[in-house]
């Protein structure tokens, strides 16, 4: 009767809507990007990783993530031998780049490519791909003007770039937010020392500093 065919609704009915509602907004692959993820952590070899990083991040139709976590994966191995591997470096900066436009109005976003630029930058010691990470790193500052880590590591870029005026500008910046989270006991926003020898330097016109990049 009418109060079966109810119950069975209640029973089939819904999760079968349920699913293809999950289908309509990408929902259903999320499940297996993260299982792939988690999978990755555990593979043997460097290559069933990377391939276990690049299934989740195309079973996911949305979110950005997971090309982060591949750019980062694809940029530790590309390091490993820079010179001899370019290719993982354009596999690379191709997730990064996809992450982006995924999220972008993340500042993150921008800074990983930048870095990644950076670090080419100085394996190939060609300012063009400096001038690129300082583009990039320029956007990140857009759409996070406070973080002084960020603008401490644009500095570096625009100095290897042969902006040095923009790169002491952004040297400066950085020591003022630094100094101003010291005042207010933001311990976690803190630039290490290092960092800020490195950004008093480039003021005073001293010395070419070293990055300092997340993951």
């Amino acid at each position: 009767g009418a109060v079966q065919r109810r119950k069975i609704w209640m029973l089939i009915g819904w999760p079968v809507g349920w699913g293809a509602a999950c289908l309509m907004f990408g929902a259903l692959p999320v499940t297996n990007a993260s299982d792939l993820k988690e999978s990755a952590k555990f593979a043997r070899t460097p290559e069933s990783r990377l391939g276990l990083l690049r299934q989740g991040a195309e079973a996911d139709r949305i979110a950005p993530d997971g090309w982060g976590d591949l750019s980062v994966a694809l940029t530790e191995e590309w390091l490993r031998q820079p010179k001899q591997r370019v290719a993982v470096y354009e596999q690379a900066l191709a997730a990064a780049e996809e992450a982006i436009r995924r999220d972008p109005y993340n500042g993150v976003r921008y800074r990983q490519a930048a870095s990644l630029m950076w670090y080419r930058a100085r394996v190939e010691k060609d300012p063009s791909f400096a001038v690129a990470a300082g583009e990039n790193f320029e956007k990140a500052i857009e759409r996070s003007p406070t973080r002084a880590d960020l603008i401490a590591d644009a500095a570096a870029a625009m100095e290897l770039a042969g902006k040095g005026e923009r790169s002491r500008e952004l040297a400066k910046k950085g020591l003022e937010l630094d100094e101003l989270y010291h005042q207010a006991g933001h311990s976690d926003k803190y630039l290490p020392e290092k960092q800020v020898e490195e950004l008093r330097k480039i003021v005073g016109g001293e010395h070419e500093p070293e990055p300092r990049t997340e993951k």
